[in-house]
């Protein structure tokens, strides 16, 4: 009886171990996957499960790699013809890669496609060491941007998304990276675009690792993903006429899963939606109150061009009202005196900030003791039951 006691114990403490050891930290992936489906234009979420969920990102981690570099040439701190020698580190780096040699000389353009078509590691390690001398200040530069956007989830420690404990982000902020990419610098979309290309003057064929391409109307991006550990990853990105979507999947546990979930993400997202455009920059839509001002009100001007999707379904569930700020008199003509939001079935979808279309100066001693007055008596015989 006691043998049997001990022996049920020592299995119990081995099944306790087990389960500790694959206890999720945050760069590990829980078994569940995450997804997202957001406007390019507005970022508008239109669909989401677990997309704020901490995980590993893969090679989807390149897509900040490549806003960066890009960001760097159009700032002048480095041309796309620039020739770089390749260190030991980049080229001893492994997974997918373009089998850099150390002392090969390559240009920028050519390191680009390689990670934009064939999520080549090394190429973003050279990549780097290019921009900032070494690839841990070019991370550091990766964690400074996502700060900079608001991600909340995402800490990077490497350029190209191979396993480490504290690399991680969410299926949200993948999302919020890519569209500053297409936004910011759509002809990347040329790059991520192509099925097939070649570099070192034609004596490199590389092959896209995103095999949506050619398949699914209006892909034309982004970045795929996998690792043991992130499971099955995909940001992309497709265009049909003048609306954009953006998905990210990860964490599925086949290639085929991350295919399929993309497509049916992408193909609700320009099916299912219209696109209503309640204001552009600088309409009139409404009035706010002005606290102690020689007018009481002013009219509030759209501070961007306003639009939202709406699902067919939901037409008859939308409205827009303003939400003012507690704004006092003196202003001046381009105030920031609230915002201006889009409802669909009692939830803000969208908004945008809005501004006093003219001066308000603060009414004299005189207006603000008549008004007092009449405020006044206005409470005084106004009140009953």
């Amino acid at each position: 009886m006691t043998k049997s006691i001990v022996l049920v114990l020592v299995a119990a403490l081995l099944l306790s171990s087990l389960c500790a050891g694959v206890a999720f930290g945050q760069g590990d992936t829980p078994a569940d996957p995450s997804f997202i489906l957001m406007d390019t234009v507005t970022g508008q979420v239109l669909a989401a499960e677990q997309a704020d969920l901490r995980r590993a990102p893969a090679s989807v981690t390149k897509v900040m790699t490549m806003l960066l570099a890009v960001e760097s040439v159009k700032e002048g701190k480095v041309s796309y013809d620039d020739v770089i020698r390749v260190s030991a580190k980049a080229a001893g780096i492994g997974g997918s890669q373009i089998y850099l040699a150390e002392g090969e000389r390559i240009t920028l353009h050519d390191l680009m496609i390689a990670i934009a078509v064939a999520s080549a590691n090394d190429a973003c390690v050279a990549v780097a060491e290019h921009i900032a001398g070494t690839e841990e200040v070019f991370v550091a530069l990766m964690n400074k941007e996502a700060e900079r956007l608001g991600l909340t989830n995402t800490h990077f420690t490497n350029t190209n998304g191979l396993p480490e404990d504290s690399h991680y982000s969410s299926a949200y902020d993948l999302a919020v990276i890519t569209r500053e990419l297409v936004l910011r610098h759509p002809e990347v979309l040329e790059w991520t675009s192509l099925r097939y290309t070649t570099i070192r003057d034609g004596k490199t064929t590389l092959y896209n690792t995103n095999k949506l391409l050619g398949q699914l109307d209006g892909l034309n991006g982004m970045k795929t993903g996998h690792t043991q550990n992130a499971g099955y990853c995909l940001s992309a990105t497709a265009s049909r006429g003048e609306e954009h979507r953006i998905s990210v999947v990860l964490g599925y546990p086949t290639e085929n899963e991350r295919w399929q979930k993309t497509r049916e993400l992408l193909e609700y997202g320009f099916r299912a939606f219209d696109r209503l455009n309640p204001a552009k920059q600088g309409d009139v839509v409404g009035k706010v109150n002005v606290k102690n001002g020689a007018s009481l009100t002013v009219d509030a001007v759209a501070g961007a061009d306003f639009s939202f999707l709406v699902e067919l379904t939901q037409r008859g569930r939308v409205s827009t009202q303003i939400i003012q700020d507690d704004i006092e008199a003196p202003i001046t003509a381009g105030t920031q005196v609230g915002k201006f939001v889009a409802i669909v079935g009692g939830q803000e979808v969208n908004s945008v900030p809005i501004y006093a279309s003219e001066d308000v100066p603060r009414a004299n001693v005189a207006v603000r003791a008549w008004r007092g007055i009449v405020g006044f008596f206005k409470g005084l015989f106004g009140a009953g039951d």
